[in-house]
This record gives structure tokens, C-alpha cells and sequence, in this order.
């Protein structure tokens, strides 16, 4: 059985499109190969800057031989449809066919032999249509050509490999044919390369500087990574997401380390990180004892140069001098102009064409912060002066120059002007978090300005009817929203949520001329639907998570998340199992009288006067008894809210469904059993709907 090898060698192709494109040709090929009858074995994709490969282990050489129905028209259907039917499969007669019977009467069927065909016959018919719609993300013409690729296709590998001799694909793309034939490094070993064996093209194109296994050039990078700072006491920012990518950007690895001058230095490490990292791919260097930051990098370049790197080293110290240069003028610069001198200039920034200037979002974050700031027991003049100057670093040149900074450069400007600490903080952590992974802010007072900015952005965007619709989310709605469900529940922040949010639309309607609609109820929907993700991603059944929520008119989340873990850890319990038995009979039972339409437990009062079984009056106590609790003083992660109140009905429920029977032919009796059982229901549905939860 032989073994197929595809290597489509273009020019470079982006680091972030390598993976998903082998993958697409794996999935491509591979479905079309099954669909024509062969199977194979061990799939592997390899990728690099300038290669896709595919290599399918132990490919049927042939297809095996099969019988395809064609069914035809009906038996009394027009002549001329007949013997259309005939004629598309080269038959003379219907004495050719079979009569099939169906529901819809009778039809022609005829059984055409698909003879076993080569694989390679097979494999080079799928492969044109698979390259020329090849679904890259952004793709290009080129010469004279129709073939759209990511970048110019420059030579196809196309071969199936037998114990006995090699067969070549035979198609071709825009006059360039499959052959056996593959290239080395561009730059140090060009030359054309003959390929008859699986080991043998990973053998010829490593010696000819290629390596197109991923991993093994990620191991080398590694490698030779630590060897640099082993002998010199250094270590490396480790950086999954940079090690991929510059992975991607070289065929044959060389880790290079270059310096660059102390002075700049003084820039703000994340500066020195970013602008290394994001503009020039370079891994920054740290002291192994200190844990400082010093004046190397590391650089992986795709040459193994005979100056042993020399030349390449300085050409990157050289761009990236001039970048820390601009970043050290900036630097400089801004900081001759106060944050607070900054605001201003906010005014002349539109935020959005509906919902007025940078700065006047500004001033809504500020009064909304205050607001929240009671709730927490934030410090409001820290509170207000951090959420005046939370923007200010959006008219700098350094975040100009680094976006990704925006926060991060307005703490270090706000420290080297004199604010207090706790201020410089929260400008930088009113953005957290950003993703699910990341940092939450910490005091008070970052807190309060981190929900405020959120909360602005959900109430401004739903006030003009701006929200997230199906995978669209121009306004990364969502990741506010998630930001505020994570802040409130993981710092444990109890604030009413729908008076802040009323107060939020009032504050928009006063800073801006808008007419604002009442959205309260449908952000809180929205909410609700982050949060139940939230809860979910944390092992908690929907059922759970509805059932609690059903219960009551949402305003504290973080109050709501623990009703909802306490119910959780309820629910498995053995007390919690059989008492949810228990309700459930009774929610069965109305719900099945309901149904009837002939009866409503609405506004029922209960006549004692009725009861016949001494069960009844057992469970109509225990109900009057508890009725009487103020359920609100039971507070988050109460376990006393079960133990104390639907404990005590388990056991009456089950005594009353033993002895008593509910639909008896007496009306009043049946009726006051039922507005009985309707109590209990009603006052167990203010802790929870218990009649979505299943076991």
C-alpha cells in the first residue's frame, strides 16, 4: 500500500494562517479520498513559512469495485422522461432495469458497476479543485494566472510512494504540473531536490537547511535559547504565543542575541517588551539572580550566516535603536504635559457619532464610579480623580505609538507626576479584565471605575439599540459584559445592579443630548445570559442556574451566584435529593390540574374546615409556621435557608401523597387540597423554581 506525499512550497506564507491551512488540506484531501473509496493511515501535516505537506501512510492503490443505485422515474411517467432516464446511462430498454416499490408508487432503479479505480488516478482528479478553492483567509492573483493562493504557488510535490517505485501525480495548476520534485532553503541552499521516499524528503531537505516540523523547530529555538543565556547567567521571557510565531516565520532556526544601549532602560519595562516583542518579534532578556530586565534580546533569524550572525545581529540592533529612540521621546515628552492637562483634549475625540466625545464618556464613568464607590466602600475622591484621568494617556504620543498600552503608560505618567499610588493603579486596572484568563483590579477604587466603564459601555450601546447580534460584537459588548460578571462575583461585590444601570441611563440622558428608552430589563436579560455561561464554565448544571434565577427579580449577582452555588451543592445532597422528590409531585400534581384549564391556585385561601386526614393539617402547619419567615434574612451561602425551611417539608409532603389522595369526587375537598399543595409551591418557588430541575 503506498504512501502519498503533497507539498505545496510558496512563498511566505503569515505565521497565524500555517496551522489552520494544514489543517484545512488534512480535512480537504482526506474527506475526498473516503468519498472515492480509499482509506489510509497515520495522517500528518507539516507546516513552515513557505510549506504545506501532507502525508497519508498506507493509501489503497486501488478503489475497491462497487454498485451505485441510479433511481429513475416512475413506471407510468411520460415517455419522454423514460427515456431520458435510459439514455443518461446508456441503456436501450427498460427490460434493463428493475421495478423498485415504494410508498409513491412504482419506479425504475437500474444498478450501474463502478469499476476499482488507482489511487492515483483518483487523488489527481480531487487535487486541482481542492487547491484552486483552497479556503485561506485572505488570498491573491498573481502573473497571468486564475489560481488564487495566499501568497504566489511556486511548486507542487505531488507523489505516491510504492515499495517498488514512485508514481507522480498527474495534474496540474495554472501549467504547473505535480512532480517529484522540491526545494531547499531559499537563501542558503536553493537547489532542487529528487523525492522518492517519506524519510528520504525529510532527510534531503534537512540537509539542505529545512526542517518542516514545527515542534522540532520550537525544541530548537528552546534549545538554543538556553544554551545563549546559560552562559550568561540570563533567562528568557518566556512567550508561548511569540515562540509560535516566529517558529512559523523560519524554515531553518538560528538564535541570535543582540543588545541594545542601557539607556533606554529607564522606559517603562513594558514598553521595552512591547515594542521588541509586537513590532520586531524579539524575546526579551532578564538577569537570572535580579530578575531585572537587561539590555538583550534574543532574535531568530532564517540564516545561518558564515559571520556567525554578526551582520544579522546589528542590522536588528539598528531598527530596533531607532524604535526605542521614538519610544524614549515620547516618553520625555509626554510627561512635560499633566495627565489632568490631557482631559481636555478628550473633548475634541469622538467616542461614538451618537454618544458624544471620549470626554464626555469620561465624565459618565466618573459620576457612575461614585455611584458604585458607596456600594464598595471605595475612597470617592480617589475614586473621582482616577476616573477624570483613566482616558488622559489616549492623547499621548507613547500610546499612540503602543495602543496595547493605553492604562499601563497612563500609571506610569500618573506616578512620575505625583498622584497618589492608589489612583496610578486604578488607571491601569479599570481596563481588567480584558479576556477570561486575565487579572482582575484590585482595590476599591479600581474596581469601582472598572465597573463604571463597563456598565457605561452596555447602557450607552443598548440606549441607541447598538447591541450584539449572533457572532456580530462590533463594540466587544460581551467582554464588558463578562467583565462585569467576573469583577462582581470573584471580588465579591454585593451593588444593585439594576439601580446603578437606571442611574447609568440617567447620567447618559444628562451628559448628552438622547432620548433614552427604558433598557434596563433586556441588559439585565443580558447579563443573566454571561453569567449563565460563567456558572456553567464552573461545572453548574442550566438547570441550577434557571432555577435559582427564576426565583426572583435579579439586582445582586454576586448574591445570586451563591444562591446558585448553594443550590448546586443542595441538590446532591441526600436531604437535597429527596426533598426535590418530594416537591416535584407537588408541581406535577398542579400543573397536571392546570393543564385542565379547571382549575387556578391563584388567590386561594385554605379552609381547615376541609381537612379530613390528620397529614393534612401536618403539612398545612408547617406551611403556616414557615410562611410567616422573612426569607430575606437568609443570607449568601445560608445553608440555614435549606436546613431551616424546605427540610421541614420533605417529610409532611411524602406523608400527605401516603395517605391522602388529592383527586377525590368531593369539589371543595379536592380544591382545598390543591390550594394546599399551591402554597406550598408558592412559597418554595421564592427560593426556587424547583420545577425545571430533573434528576
Amino acid at each position: 500500500m503506498p504512501d502519498l506525499l503533497i507539498e505545496l512550497l510558496s512563498e511566505e506564507i503569515p505565521a497565524r494562517m500555517q496551522a489552520p491551512a494544514a489543517d484545512n488540506l488534512l480535512k480537504l484531501v482526506s474527506n475526498k479520498i473516503k468519498e472515492n473509496g480509499l482509506s489510509f493511515d497515520s495522517p500528518h501535516t507539516y507546516y513552515s513559512a513557505r510549506r504545506l505537506v501532507l502525508i497519508l501512510r498506507n493509501v489503497d492503490a486501488f478503489s475497491k469495485e462497487t454498485l451505485e443505485e441510479k433511481l429513475g422515474p416512475r413506471t407510468d411517467a411520460p415517455e419522454t422522461a423514460i427515456k431520458g432516464f435510459l439514455d443518461s446511462n446508456n441503456l436501450s430498454t427498460v427490460d434493463q432495469c428493475e421495478i423498485k416499490s415504494g410508498t409513491k408508487g412504482s419506479r425504475y432503479s437500474f444498478h450501474r458497476k463502478i469499476p476499482k479505480r488507482d489511487a492515483d488516478k483518483i487523488i489527481s482528479q480531487i487535487m486541482p479543485d481542492i487547491i484552486q478553492n483552497f479556503p485561506w483567509p485572505k488570498s491573491m492573483k498573481w502573473g497571468n494566472g486564475d489560481l488564487r493562493w495566499v501568497r504566489p504557488l511556486k511548486n507542487i510535490l505531488g507523489i505516491l510512494i510504492f515499495k517498488d517505485r514512485t508514481t507522480i501525480l498527474d495534474f496540474k495548476i495554472d501549467n504547473m504540473k505535480a512532480t517529484n520534485i522540491t526545494f531547499g532553503h531559499r537563501f542558503m541552499a536553493n537547489n532542487s531536490i529528487e523525492i522518492h521516499t517519506i524519510d528520504q524528503y525529510h532527510k534531503s531537505l534537512k540537509s539542505s537547511y529545512v526542517d518542516v516540523d514545527i515542534i522540532e523547530r520550537k525544541n530548537k529555538i528552546n534549545k538554543q535559547a538556553s544554551l545563549i543565556m546559560a552562559d550568561r547567567n540570563l533567562i528568557i521571557h518566556e512567550d508561548e504565543t511569540l515562540l509560535n510565531e516566529v517558529a512559523g516565520l523560519v524554515e531553518w532556526p538560528v538564535v541570535l542575541l543582540g543588545s541594545f544601549d542601557v539607556k533606554f532602560l529607564m522606559l517603562p519595562e513594558e514598553v521595552l517588551i512591547t515594542s521588541m516583542r509586537n513590532h520586531q518579534k524579539y524575546f526579551s532578556v532578564f538577569d537570572k539572580k535580579t530578575n531585572e530586565m537587561t539590555n538583550n534580546f534574543l532574535v531568530v533569524s532564517n540564516i545561518d550566516s558564515q559571520d556567525l550572525g554578526k551582520s544579522i545581529i546589528n542590522g536588528n540592533q539598528r531598527v530596533l535603536s531607532a524604535r526605542l529612540y521614538d519610544a524614549l521621546y515620547f516618553w520625555e515628552e509626554d510627561l512635560s504635559t499633566k495627565l489632568e492637562n490631557r482631559v481636555q483634549g478628550l473633548q475634541e475625540v469622538v467616542f461614538h457619532e451618537k454618544l458624544g466625545t471620549l470626554y464626555n464618556r469620561v465624565i459618565r464613568i466618573k459620576n457612575i464610579s461614585m455611584l458604585i464607590a458607596g456600594f464598595v466602600g471605595a475612597n470617592v475622591e480617589l475614586v473621582s480623580r482616577a476616573a477624570y484621568l483613566s482616558k488622559a494617556d489616549l492623547q499621548t504620543g507613547m500610546v499612540s505609538e503602543f495602543p496595547e498600552l493605553q492604562g499601563t503608560i497612563g500609571r506610569y505618567y500618573a506616578i512620575e507626576q505625583g498622584e497618589d499610588s492608589i489612583v496610578a493603579d486604578a488607571i491601569r486596572e479599570h481596563y481588567l479584565p480584558v479576556g477570561s484568563g486575565d487579572l482582575l483590579p484590585i482595590s476599591s477604587v479600581s474596581i469601582s471605575i472598572a465597573l463604571a466603564e463597563k456598565i457605561d459601555m452596555l447602557v450607552s450601546f443598548w440606549t441607541i439599540n447598538e447591541k450584539p447580534t449572533g457572532s456580530k460584537d462590533p463594540f466587544a459588548l460581551r467582554r464588558s459584559a463578562n467583565g462585569i460578571i467576573r469583577i462582581i462575583i470573584e471580588s465579591q461585590i454585593e451593588v444593585p445592579i439594576r439601580q446603578i444601570i437606571n442611574k447609568s441611563q440617567d447620567i447618559l440622558s444628562d451628559e448628552i443630548d438622547i432620548n433614552c428608552n427604558d433598557i434596563c430589563a433586556d441588559l439585565i436579560d443580558f447579563l443573566l445570559d454571561r453569567l449563565r455561561t460563567y456558572m456553567r464554565e464552573y461545572g453548574i448544571g442550566k438547570e441550577v442556574i434557571d432555577a435559582t434565577i427564576n426565583a426572583q427579580e435579579v439586582d445582586d449577582l454576586y448574591l445570586l451566584s451563591e444562591k446558585i452555588k448553594l443550590l448546586n451543592n443542595f441538590i446532591k445532597s441526600i436531604e437535597g435529593i429527596d426533598f426535590v422528590k418530594a416537591i416535584k409531585r407537588v408541581h406535577n400534581i398542579l400543573q397536571a390540574e392546570e393543564r385542565k384549564n379547571d382549575y387556578s391556585a391563584s388567590d386561594s385561601i385554605i379552609n381547615e374546615s376541609f381537612f379530613e386526614f390528620n397529614e393534612e393539617k401536618e403539612l398545612y402547619n408547617v406551611l403556616t409556621k414557615l410562611s410567616h419567615i422573612d426569607i430575606s434574612v437568609y443570607k449568601k451561602g445560608d445553608k440555614k435557608i435549606y436546613e431551616d425551611l424546605l427540610l421541614a417539608f420533605t417529610k409532611p409532603i411524602n406523608n400527605f401523597f401516603d395517605s391522602v389522595i388529592v383527586n377525590v369526587d368531593k369539589k371543595e375537598t379536592k380544591d382545598n387540597r390543591l390550594k394546599l399543595l399551591a402554597g406550598i409551591r408558592s412559597f418554595t418557588q421564592k427560593i426556587a423554581d424547583f420545577s425545571v430541575i430533573d434528576f
